[in-house]
């Protein structure tokens, strides 16, 4: 709302005024032709006639195609962005598990580095390394059989010949451990 200002008073301003007839403008008559103008009642406007029926049915098809429209690109958007983060998600995860598989290989290379080593150790002379005897093996039962009384659950029922029987294997081993 543009503010009154006050004219300077030249030397003949006032003369000039009164001169000419026109009136001063104070703040006290601006005050007075706003509240004026506030205290107006607005009259209401005179209202429309009313539109053609297909007029109204293009007005109502021009709605909703807004309203469709609108929604429409408010799905585009979050599908978009469940698109971009499906993708960083799956970028992020591929590049761990690149690492896993990474990982994976220097532990199979280490593993059988150190197979490899054992096996040299084993071949040489002087060796300590003696292939396990029945009686060092531990044996464990399934868990639906029993204990019989009068027998360590570490010995088995039927020890495995030793050597020099035709049927048996001249190392006996384990079956598994």
């Amino acid at each position: 709302m543009p503010t009154a200002r006050r004219a300077r008073p030249d030397r003949n301003s006032a003369t000039d005024a009164t001169r000419s007839g026109r009136s001063r403008i104070t703040l006290l008559s601006l005050w007075r032709s706003r509240r004026a103008a506030r205290d107006r009642k607005v009259s209401p406007l005179p209202s429309q006639p009313e539109l053609p029926q297909p007029l109204q049915r293009l007005k109502k098809i021009q709605r909703w195609s807004a309203v469709t429209a609108v929604v429409a690109i408010a799905l585009a958007v979050v599908a978009y962005g469940q698109t971009v983060q499906i993708q960083n998600a799956w970028s992020s995860d591929y590049k761990r598990l690149q690492t896993l598989q990474r990982q994976e290989r220097d532990l199979r290379v280490a593993l059988e580095v150190l197979k490899d080593q054992v096996a040299r150790q084993a071949e040489a002379a002087d060796s300590t390394l003696q292939p396990p005897s029945p009686k060092q093996l531990i044996f464990l039962r399934p868990s639906g059989e029993t204990v019989t009384p009068g027998r360590s659950p570490n010995v088995p029922a039927a020890l495995p010949p030793l050597v020099g029987d035709g049927n048996a294997p001249a190392d006996p081993k384990p079956i598994g451990y």
